[in-house]
């Protein structure tokens, strides 16, 4: 969240805090922006969650959250799973204040259950068929070989060869990738400092002949794997080395014995080759209930989804 605020924050920085019996039980971080209190996030995000210690404290947390929030109070990225989504809309109802929960994005993730041979048997015949035919070929003209590491030496030269990799493709020419502007270069490259000191990073390279075709930056803890950036280098794109990397990071994660695997962000159709699974993630809104409130709920609800559909038709 501190590298987050340094990179992305706008307006005034509050941690939001519960205490019982002088200890912390509950902790939410906020920004607020005139008439509106905010979470810290942005599409960079993966998820966002109050932090509470228990049932009890969540619910404490979010009702002191919506008795003293101002006009607007905007969560996002909150999992439609998450308990806590469930303690903001009661805690909004009894004081009270209408709700507008909104899907921002479908997130596919893989529950891996059985073994490797049994997820590629849920798979399209075709792509399976495709993916054994790609790794054969490049296999009969070089050394193909997957390298994962954990960022603890080396990360500076790490970071520098991943970002070419990530940015030498449709991300770099669209703007979105990770290089694309210094603040959110400066923001991975803090988090990976971060997550390196914690042995929870993952930088994973698709090599070929000793060459990065295909690289990831992703969290590895507990029995989770979360894929927060990719990208490979689109001159080498008949190869498929996006998809060679998916496949034998996934494989590889039935051997350590993950149990999720998130691919975190759009429900994009390559995603969907391994998986029917997602986790919606939305965005919650609980309004104040003065008239200026009124109009500015029934503009969130009505005007601006109308305003993006006249948009994205122009």
């Amino acid at each position: 969240m501190r590298a987050w605020w340094r990179a992305f924050g706008r307006g005034r920085l509050e941690l939001w805090t519960l205490h019982r019996d002088g200890r912390l039980v509950g902790l939410v971080p906020l920004s607020r922006q005139g008439g509106e209190l905010r979470s810290l996030t942005n599409y960079h995000s993966p998820s966002f969650s109050l932090l509470a210690a228990d049932d009890r404290a969540l619910h404490s947390l979010a009702t002191g959250l919506l008795e003293r929030a101002p006009r607007r109070l905007t969560l996002s990225f909150l999992s439609e799973e998450d308990p806590a989504l469930a303690a903001l809309g009661s805690a909004s109802r009894s004081a009270g204040r209408p709700v507008l929960t909104r899907v921002l994005e479908r997130c596919p993730y893989i529950p891996l259950q059985g073994t490797w041979s049994d997820l590629l048997a849920t798979c399209r015949h075709q792509f399976v068929r495709e993916l054994r035919r790609r790794r054969r070929r490049l296999h009969a003209r070089g050394r193909l070989e997957t390298e994962v590491l954990d960022g603890r030496s080396d990360l500076e030269r790490l970071l520098e060869e991943g970002f070419a990799v990530e940015a030498a493709g449709w991300k770099g020419n669209g703007g979105t990738a990770i290089t694309s502007t210094p603040t959110t270069r400066r923001f991975y490259t803090e988090i990976a400092e971060w997550l390196a000191a914690r042995g929870a990073l993952r930088l994973s390279f698709l090599r070929f002949d000793g060459r990065a075709y295909a690289f990831d930056f992703a969290v590895e803890q507990g029995d989770r794997h979360w894929l927060l950036k990719t990208g490979y280098d689109e001159g080498f794109r008949s190869d498929s080395p996006g998809v060679l990397l998916r496949a034998s990071m996934i494989e590889a994660a039935f051997e350590r014995r993950i149990k999720r695997y998130d691919f975190l962000g759009k429900d994009d159709p390559w995603k969907r080759e391994w998986t029917s699974a997602v986790d919606v993630q939305v965005r919650f809104q609980s309004f104040g209930r003065g008239p200026i409130a009124r109009i500015d709920g029934a503009m969130q609800r009505h005007v601006r989804p109308l305003a993006r559909r006249l948009l994205r038709r122009s």
